[in-house]
């Protein structure tokens, strides 16, 4: 009813006031993301596109996790324990729901671990040492092992490119190589994926999943309680970045997952926006060598080649701030554990001389310098994927099993091996050594050095979380 003691001009303002504020808070509960790829899958198991993992990360939960000081937590897991003689691992799960409102099972986290390990190269090599699955109960499960493994909760809880995310049962028992079905995602995460807003080369939206249990912990890295604090987040693709540059400005959008180094000083200068580096660990630039084709079928030259590379001329080419880039050697990255320049004091010193007197004959020169598009392929890769040997796929050198490339290494598939069965991290270090002096040999890929990418966030936008993946909960939006 209208009060007619008052002005109608004050009871249009009041009433216009009212529906701004109302649309101003709906707005302040969406967080409108550019990312860097479109979605157009929803199988995270299926393929390594780190898209796929940001999304799987959205709806999906993993049982153990990384925090932020690389250290592996329990996740969807309450309590676990491993037998003396380290041949039973057993598990026992918080108490979690589905996004359909079932219960979470021991069966569902059995049949996700299965479909994982048959895709994933971390998951595959844990996997040959795995002997069987037991369920105890609707909560519990064990895991019996042929052989003591090393990396049984670093291999549940990596953190990317293909995490190991649990899915029902249903979901889980789809082919590993086949892709689930869209009306199949359903996960335990702090999002629901809307599939029915989902347009492939426009926009994806996921909402705040209210069934969703987060630890009692503090977020850290990927770990800990991860609480949703927007309602709805809507990734909206933008191919081009001077477009998304734009869009944040404008208020359009709220975060830029990756806006290339050469617009950042113009982000920087933005009063409306910040630069947040979401992945402090970095990213490796990792040249890759096809071992099918001359000349990198020879170790030989391929050593000549990691002889002649040098990391500060292509970094300064590639990035050009060096804020954003750092020299170093270490393939498993510098500042974690496996850290080390060890075996690389006369490698990666853009020594053309020192290489040409490694090359066998004027032929097989040629053919180095020339190279050929099937025979090299350049790359980036998060450091969360390169942490030890068998992480860092790039390393397997299992022929025909190996990743693109297919290198052929017998010595360093029997590091690798030593590696993923030793238990002890202080001798895990020393094989890590061993093959890493083992490959300066015989390269399967050239380190070209660490490269750091911030994302760009509306000056409104707080609690983004340093992760080794770009994840939404714990944001605010003012």
């Amino acid at each position: 009813m209208i009060d007619i003691r008052k002005p109608v001009t004050a009871i249009l303002l009041a009433a216009s006031v009212g529906g701004w504020l109302g649309a101003a808070a709906a707005q302040a509960q969406t967080l409108k993301v550019a990312m860097g790829s479109d979605v157009k899958i929803v199988d995270p198991i299926w393929t390594t596109a780190y898209i796929q993992r940001d999304f799987g990360y959205m709806v999906w939960d993993v049982l153990f996790a990384m925090d932020e000081t690389l250290a592996v937590r329990p996740q969807m897991v309450d309590t676990w324990e491993v037998s003396p003689d380290k041949l039973l691992w057993t598990f026992t799960l918080r108490d979690l729901v589905w996004s359909n409102g079932q219960p979470v099972t021991s069966g569902d986290c059995i049949a996700s671990i299965k479909r994982w390990g048959a895709r994933d190269s971390m998951g595959r090599k844990m996997m040959a040492s795995v002997d069987g699955f037991e369920t105890v109960d609707a909560r519990t499960f064990r895991m019996k092992m042929k052989e003591p493994y090393g990396l049984v909760l670093e291999s549940l809880g990596k953190p990317s490119s293909s995490p190991a995310f649990m899915m029902p049962k249903k979901t889980a028992d789809t082919d590993p190589n086949t892709q689930i079905k869209v009306e199949d995602v359903i996960g335990s995460g702090p999002f629901t994926f809307k599939a029915d807003e989902w347009k492939p080369g426009e926009k994806v939206v996921f909402l705040r999943n209210g069934g969703y249990r987060p630890r009692s912990e503090p977020p850290s890295g990927l770990a800990g309680g991860k609480v949703a604090k927007v309602e709805r987040v809507e990734w909206i693709w933008i191919p081009d970045a001077q477009t998304q540059v734009a869009a944040l400005g404008n208020g359009e959008i709220d975060i830029i997952q990756a806006p290339p180094h050469d617009l950042l000083p113009i982000l920087s200068q933005d009063r409306n926006a910040k630069l947040f580096d979401s992945n402090p660990l970095g990213s490796q630039y990792e040249f890759r060598f096809n071992t099918l084709f001359k000349p990198f079928d020879d170790p030989r030259i391929r050593h000549a080649a990691m002889v002649a590379f040098g990391q500060e001329e292509f970094l300064k080419a590639t990035i050009g701030d060096p804020k954003y880039y750092k020299v170093c050697k270490a393939p498993f990255v510098c500042g974690t554990p496996l850290g080390s320049d060890e075996g690389m004091k006369d490698v990666l010193n853009q020594d053309a001389a020192r290489a040409g007197d490694r090359r066998r004959g004027d032929d097989e020169s040629r053919a180095g310098r020339q190279g050929t598009a099937r025979g090299r392929r350049l790359q980036g890769r998060h450091a969360a994927d390169i942490l030890n040997p068998v992480s860092a796929n790039l390393f397997n050198a299992s022929c025909d099993k190996a990743t693109y490339g297919w290198p052929c290494d017998a010595e360093i598939e029997k590091l690798r091996d030593a590696f993923a069965r030793e238990t002890d991290p202080a001798k895990q270090k020393q094989i890590a050594m061993e093959l890493q002096k083992r490959w300066v040999e015989a390269p399967t890929f050239v380190d070209l050095g660490q490269l750091y990418q911030p994302s760009a966030l509306r000056t409104n936008i707080d609690g983004m979380l340093a992760a080794p993946a770009t994840v939404f909960w714990n944001i605010t939006k003012k």
